[in-house]
């Protein structure tokens, strides 16, 4: 309770402004009164996920202000509760039998990082789509509804498909087919209840990327922002196309092979981290699927020596730190606006040149706690 309540305070403490949460709630009331949703514009930012996500958050445009931040914000932490079991369990698990300051400062930590935070302060929704994706990929949730989870979360916005690509890549042909049964059904139900907005997303906006703003900016942690930040954003642009497919191959290979070793919560972390750079557009707050990457290199630093410390150090840093970093260092000094400031992108690389070494052996995970339940002693 203590720690939702100091999570709960974070938006306020950091004066937010939640705009994604204003998008949102524009984007329900155009569907509610029959407005074109892809019309929609605060500023520079416009609707840009699948029509059902519109259907799904319009409840947010009848409610006040203060109503929606409210709701908003406490499913993202139920979410991020959901998001924590499955990539934390035995951390969740020593927590609730054992309160240790340590242990109670790392879960601060993870809610304190820029992907968390940042989602909080905009009013996102992608801890809940990481809630329903993630525990598919891991194994966390009952065999008869794996998959689901990653079909309807892509179905609300495109980048979880990814982790149906996994599946079928590591043979688990049946969650696969129930991912892309529930994204068919899913955006089906949309298509029949928003028929000119789903044929304009998906022959025009999906192509388009109109409405998601200035994809060179430094919030942009994906290889096309890198890209656009250091060469123009043309070139740029050019660059991540060539590269896109190549960098999806060599992450999904890595993940599959960290899979099959047993180490489920750490593939799935770099699918997400896979998907992040691959993306088009990935701001800071898209980076909560890195979330069971992060925890697996913090359980892996401690038995490993300072090798692994050093590495984990480095990532915890830029993750904790990034988006509160003073922009004249972010962006005037061309060294740290060229490593700082590309931190995400730059740290994920070069873990995966280190894990590139480890994947043939990579050490075993604890299971999870619907594999090994325990009660805990009060």
């Amino acid at each position: 309770m203590t720690l939702a309540a100091l999570a709960t305070t974070i938006p306020l403490l950091a004066g937010a402004h939640l705009t994604d949460l204003d998008v949102y709630r524009a984007g329900g009331h155009a569907v509610l009164h029959g407005h074109p949703l892809y019309d929609v514009r605060l500023g520079q930012l416009g609707f840009t996920y699948p029509p059902l996500a519109a259907l799904v958050l319009s409840g947010l445009s009848v409610m006040s202000d203060g109503a929606a931040v409210l709701v908003i914000t406490m499913l993202s932490l139920a979410a991020l509760a959901v998001v924590l079991r499955s990539s934390a369990p035995e951390l969740v698990h020593r927590v609730r039998c054992a309160p240790t300051p340590l242990l109670v400062l790392a879960l601060v930590a993870l809610v304190v990082c820029a992907p968390v935070r940042r989602t909080l302060w905009n009013g996102q929704i992608d801890i809940v789509l990481a809630a329903l994706a993630l525990p598919d990929v891991i194994g966390s949730r009952s065999a008869r509804w794996r998959g689901v989870g990653i079909g309807l979360a892509a179905a609300l916005k495109l980048t979880p498909a990814l982790f149906a690509v996994y599946l079928v890549l590591r043979g688990r042909y049946r969650d696969a087919a129930l991912a892309g049964a529930a994204f068919v059904v899913a955006t089906a139900l949309a298509w029949c209840l928003l028929p000119a907005d789903s044929l304009r997303f998906w022959t025009h906006e999906l192509f388009a990327g109109s409405g998601i703003g200035d994809s060179s900016v430094q919030a942009n942690q994906s290889l096309r922002g890198v890209a656009e930040r250091l060469t123009g954003t043309s070139l740029g642009t050019l660059l991540w196309a060539v590269t896109v497919v190549p960098v999806a191959a060599i992450g999904l290979r890595l993940a599959v092979a960290t899979g099959r070793s047993g180490a489920e919560r750490y593939a799935a972390g770099m699918v997400g981290v896979t998907a992040c750079l691959i993306s088009p557009v990935s701001w800071m707050h898209h980076w909560v699927w890195a979330i069971p990457w992060l925890i697996c290199l913090a359980e892996r630093a401690w038995p490993r020596g300072t090798a692994s410390r050093l590495e984990f150090a480095a990532v915890g840093f830029v993750f904790l730190t990034l988006d509160r970093l003073p922009p004249v260092i972010v962006h005037s000094w061309w060294p740290t606006a060229s490593t700082l400031g590309n931190g995400f992108v730059l740290t994920a690389v070069l873990v995966w040149a280190v894990g590139a070494f480890r994947v043939r052996r990579p050490a075993r995970e604890p299971r999870t706690l619907t594999e090994s339940p325990q009660i805990c002693k009060r």
